[in-house]
């Protein structure tokens, strides 16, 4: 009991401190380069030892961390149906433009004067 053993698994922080890489390289490493770990309930850990081995099987070569494969989305290839009109898919950017551009006593639903302007905004002479 009196000898301290070295821990069996580490934390992906302290396997990301040790190794100084980020967070989205070690999952990248984890999915496409065979890096050590073992899965603990929800929790990656990782054996110390098993990540020097693997660092040392490969030393002086260089790693590809190449990103992920991308999921199939089975959604992705049908097209959209039942969308109202006047909803995103039929905006007119321009039209939006002009009436923002009219300015808010001419937007529609509103009477000239209508709208109360700031103190000193007005263009009327006294």
């Amino acid at each position: 009991m009196g000898e301290h053993k070295e821990k069996e698994l580490m934390t992906e922080r302290e396997v990301r401190e040790m190794i100084r890489i980020s967070r989205t390289t070690l999952w990248k490493l984890r999915k496409n380069e065979g890096f050590p770990f073992t899965k603990v309930g929800r929790q990656y850990r990782y054996s110390k030892k098993e990540i020097l081995e693997w660092m040392k099987e490969r030393k002086g070569k260089k790693i590809e961390v190449k990103a992920a494969k991308p999921r199939q989305n089975a959604l992705a290839d049908k097209p959209r149906q039942n969308v109202p009109a006047g909803k995103p898919d039929n905006i007119d950017k321009k039209e939006i433009s002009k009436e923002i551009a009219k300015g808010p006593s001419q937007l529609q639903g509103q009477e000239k004067g209508s709208a109360k302007e700031p103190e000193g905004t007005t263009n009327e002479k006294k």
